[in-house]
């Protein structure tokens, strides 16, 4: 239960991050120049952000989990999520960031790899090191 309810929570805000990095790509007319893609802490995934929508996932449950337990699982879990994931954005743009479509299809990708592949093993993870 407790592993589904966070992985709802962080797929929910990585395609919010995804989608408010979308919107910072210019159209179509920018083609050759570079994608100004904004990865500062206002924009895209932030380690502070993720915690935060784990925190209120853990503390808003039927049974809510101990604030000081769910503060642990939220830090763990927003580290495990976000640090590969700015990685990965910071590659991609680095090799790509001249062609909008592009990067656009890039993010994309890279959004839809972790919410298949990263969220649900880094939850079930961080729980078990947590014994929880």
């Amino acid at each position: 239960m407790i592993s589904a309810v966070l992985s709802r929570a962080i797929k929910r805000t990585l395609t919010d991050d995804l989608n408010a990095l979308l919107a910072e790509i210019p159209g179509r007319r920018a083609r050759g120049r570079a994608v100004p893609v904004s990865l500062d802490p206002e924009v895209g995934p932030t380690v502070a952000r993720y915690v935060e929508c784990a925190m209120a996932a853990l503390t808003g449950m039927e049974e809510p989990v101990d604030h000081l337990m769910a503060r642990d699982i939220a830090g763990k879990l927003a580290d495990a999520i976000v640090v590969p994931l700015r990685s990965r954005i910071d590659e991609l743009l680095s090799g790509s960031a001249d062609d909008p479509d592009l990067v656009q299809t890039e993010l994309r990708r890279c959004f839809r790899q972790c919410r298949g592949e990263l969220v649900d093993p880094a939850v079930r993870s961080v729980l078990a090191s947590l014994q929880f």
